[in-house]
């Protein structure tokens, strides 16, 4: 389960907050590597085991660092 949300302040520096919650998923677990709302999409096509679309076809995966 993935829950995200983002308050966007136009900055470049912006942040945007996710919880990934899954059985293999280490409590506590963060990430260095700077993700994106495409990178979100990637790791759920993935997981679906569906195509992937558009930029979510060369951005970062989340599921290395999620032990997904």
């Amino acid at each position: 389960m993935f829950i995200t949300w983002d308050e966007d302040v136009g900055s470049s520096r912006n942040h945007v907050a996710t919880l990934v919650i899954a059985p293999a998923v280490e409590p506590g677990t963060q990430s260095a590597v700077a993700f994106n709302h495409y990178s979100l999409l990637r790791t759920t096509e993935e997981q679906l085991g569906l195509g992937l679309i558009a930029n979510a076809a060369t951005t970062t995966s989340m599921r290395s660092a999620f032990n997904l």
